[in-house]
Order: C-alpha cells, then sequence, then structure tokens
C-alpha cells in the first residue's frame, strides 16, 4: 500500500517515479504525475506543510540520514488526506545532485482514531478532575501509582506516579496495616464489592471517607481504585457534639 517515489532534492520536488499505489493514494496514475502538467511532488503538500516537509528533508540530506515526516496531501479532488512519508537521500551515479527516495502512506484514519482517543481521554480527565474527591489508581501487587486526578495531586503534591501507594499517601516505607487489598477480590479472584472505611491522613492531617474497590486496568493487571471525599468538618463537629454530651452527662452526674 502507498506510493513509492524518486523525487530531484529541490523546492518542486520534480518527480524521477511513482510506483501504482499513487493512484489510490492521490487519484493520479503515475503517467499523470510524472507528466509536465504536474511533474512536482510538492504541488500535492498543503501549501500550510510544505514548508515543513522541505525543511525536513533538506536537513535529513545535510545530515545523510533518513527522515520521517507527517503533512497534509490534497489529492485529485483537493480533498485533504493525512500521509506519513519516510525517505532518504541518495547520490545519483555521476554525484551531479542528489535524489531523495522514500514512500508514502495513508495515515488519515489512524490520526482520526487517535485524534478521538485522545479526546475522549481529555474528557474523562476533566471530569475526573472536577469531580470534589480525591482519586487514585495504584497496582495491586507492586502499590504502584498508576493514576492519580487533580484533588488528589493538590493534595498531597509532588509527583504521585510511579511511586508507591503507602509512601506518598501515607508516610510510610512499607504497606500499610490496613490496606484493603485482600477486602478487594472475591474467592475466584475477580472484583469484589466496595469497601467503605474511615482515616484520618498523616500527610494531610484530614478525615477522608473512602470507596476502595478493584478493577481490571485496561493492560488486564488487577489495580486498586480509590475514591475519597474530605469529612474533616463533619468529622470535628462529631467530636465537638461527643464533648458536650460527655460535659454534659458529668453535669448529671454532679
Amino acid at each position: 500500500p502507498g506510493m513509492a517515489f524518486s523525487v530531484e532534492a529541490n523546492n518542486e520536488r520534480t518527480i524521477h517515479f511513482v510506483s501504482e499505489g499513487c493512484r489510490e493514494l492521490t487519484g493520479y496514475s503515475a503517467e499523470e504525475l510524472c507528466a509536465p502538467a504536474l511533474g512536482a511532488l510538492a504541488e500535492l503538500i498543503h501549501a500550510q506543510d510544505r514548508a515543513l516537509v522541505l525543511e525536513t528533508v533538506r536537513k535529513a540530506v545535510a545530515g545523510q540520514r533518513s527522515y520521517a515526516v507527517e503533512y497534509r496531501l490534497l489529492n485529485r479532488e483537493r480533498q485533504e488526506r493525512v500521509v506519513l512519508e519516510r525517505g532518504v537521500g541518495v547520490a545519483r551515479h555521476d554525484q551531479s545532485s542528489v535524489m531523495i527516495e522514500g514512500f508514502v502512506i495513508d495515515v488519515t484514519e489512524q490520526k482520526n482514531a487517535a485524534e478521538r482517543v485522545a479526546y475522549s481521554h481529555q474528557q474523562l480527565l476533566t471530569i475526573l478532575d472536577s469531580i470534589e474527591a480525591q482519586i487514585f489508581v495504584a497496582d495491586m501487587a507492586t502499590h504502584e501509582v498508576l493514576f492519580v486526578n487533580r484533588k488528589k495531586q493538590e493534595a498531597f503534591g509532588g509527583n504521585c506516579l510511579a511511586e508507591p501507594c503507602y509512601r506518598v499517601f501515607q508516610n510510610q516505607e512499607t504497606p500499610c496495616e490496613f490496606c484493603t487489598n485482600s477486602q478487594l477480590l472475591d474467592a475466584s479472584g475477580e472484583p469484589g464489592p466496595v469497601v467503605q472505611w474511615e482515616s484520618c491522613n498523616p500527610v494531610t492531617g484530614r478525615w477522608y471517607i473512602n470507596y476502595d474497590r478493584a478493577v481490571r486496568w485496561f493492560d488486564g493487571r488487577m489495580v486498586h481504585l480509590q475514591v475519597a471525599f474530605d469529612n474533616t468538618d463533619r468529622k470535628e463537629d462529631e467530636l465537638k457534639l461527643r464533648r458536650m454530651q460527655k460535659m454534659e452527662a458529668i453535669g448529671l452526674l454532679a
């Protein structure tokens, strides 16, 4: 698939040869592209991308190395296709000039798919970062942190990724005694129900209601997902109420 080519290393990229794959890619036959009416590969490159391609090729030729460049190509109907070009400078037999030999393939669908994935990824991050909760994901076997949302990052600072969760979130050098990993899988080793628990974090000094569950990560491994809501204000109110009730009981007893 795609188009093999041999062109002069000039700004016009004068065509000497193209393979028959050019018809599907450009809408032109090999004879049409090599004819004087066209005869230049640069004419098919989107005007806004032409300088990038020429500069990339120029540097590669000067450095005697191969190159790869992605750009928009205009076909016979002037429709844009995203293509990937790979090539290398080759000296002519008489050493009079340099030819560029390589191939071009259509990557429009892959590019569109990658953009859709990136858009979905950004949507998910926007949602997770807007939630009033601290969220993290850690490998259940190694405790390595794989993801933190913005709320969690702001609360603990620094770079949490790739660090053990017990170190960055609990300031410990060994896994926590209260770790819920053993409660998150059922008898068959599959994710079980959510485990809810409350704790005071030693790093932030605040109380949290934690919701833990096991999730199968995109690469197949099992991970620990935690969503934690700050419960400090309510916890302090509860402690105040208990102290008041205790004082009232002492007063009644007296």
